[in-house]
């Protein structure tokens, strides 16, 4: 299947496959979380396996991803 998918595309269809099963088994929660700013599939899923209490502490969490995110990515690739 695979196979007619170039190279350069592969972690693409990894990350959106990654993000699917998150809706799938997040759903909303999911979306608004893959939504903040510099937070994909790995940071997600590490927000929403937290024991978070109400939508105020979700969206403390994403906002601590997107200052982590500001402050490091200059060292990303």
């Amino acid at each position: 299947r695979d196979e007619h998918i170039p190279r350069e595309l592969s972690p693409i269809k990894k990350e959106l496959t990654q993000s699917a099963d998150m809706y799938l088994s997040y759903g909303k929660r999911a979306l608004i979380v893959l939504a903040g700013f510099g937070v994909g599939p790995v940071t997600a899923k590490r927000i929403l396996r937290k024991r978070i209490v109400d939508e105020a502490e979700m969206y403390s969490e994403i906002l601590k991803a997107e200052e982590q995110y500001i402050k490091t990515k200059e060292f990303w690739k």
